[in-house]
């Protein structure tokens, strides 16, 4: 294969790989917009159960509206666990771009260094609304249960299952937003070496 054929054969692999990332990245913002509506309407049908005129006390199980006014913050966290997956997938294939093409100098490929060097410059990047978003919801949603038990009037048992239920909540959106973070601050260069012995074993092969 001529150098030109294997150039234009690169660079079509290239494009293949940035189509790969942009889809993810698509994935990132439909389920960012698909949670935000799902837990918006969820928010919408249980707020007037709560604050309606008959209250919780009128519900036929004031407990399981309580538990069911955390649905919204349950369904934030699962969203934001699936994009901390996506963002991950992002950066390891963006290293892989860098690994097998632009540290082998492929004319007209520079991204991902450039994008390294921007995150060196500016610490990392800021997609923190998806977070913040999500905290939002989950805040209205455990005020939502709080509202929902105070308001129905039941026992000490049922306000420490609620109380357990609401600090569990927020407790795993945090930890959810940590793995976030450090997706976000990844260390680049010693993630694009977990490529480098698959580049050597690809080379030593051929």
């Amino acid at each position: 294969m001529s150098d030109e054929h294997e150039h234009a054969f690169r660079l079509e692999e290239y494009r293949h790989i940035s189509a790969a990332i942009i889809d993810l990245d698509g994935r990132i913002m439909t389920v960012f917009g698909l949670s935000l509506a799902a837990a918006g309407t969820l928010l919408g049908v249980t707020a007037p159960a709560v604050f309606g005129e008959a209250g919780p006390a009128g519900h036929t199980a004031p407990l399981a509206l309580a538990c069911w006014s955390l649905a919204p913050a349950l369904l934030v966290a699962a969203a934001l666990k699936v994009q901390v997956n996506l963002r991950r997938d992002i950066i390891r294939l963006g290293l892989y771009r860098k690994v097998f093409f632009e540290e082998d100098g492929v004319r007209g490929l520079r991204w991902e260094s450039a994008l390294e060097r921007f995150r060196r410059t500016f610490r990392g990047e800021t997609n923190d609304p998806i977070p913040m978003a999500y905290w939002l919801i989950a805040l209205a949603s455990v005020t939502l249960s709080w509202s929902a038990t105070r308001r129905a009037g039941v026992g000490a048992l049922a306000w420490a299952i609620v109380l357990s239920v609401t600090v569990a909540v927020p407790a795993l959106l945090k930890r959810l937003h940590a793995e976030w973070l450090d997706v976000i601050r990844s260390d680049l260069p010693v993630i694009a070496e977990e490529w480098k012995p698959v580049k050597a074993d690809l080379q030593h092969s051929v």
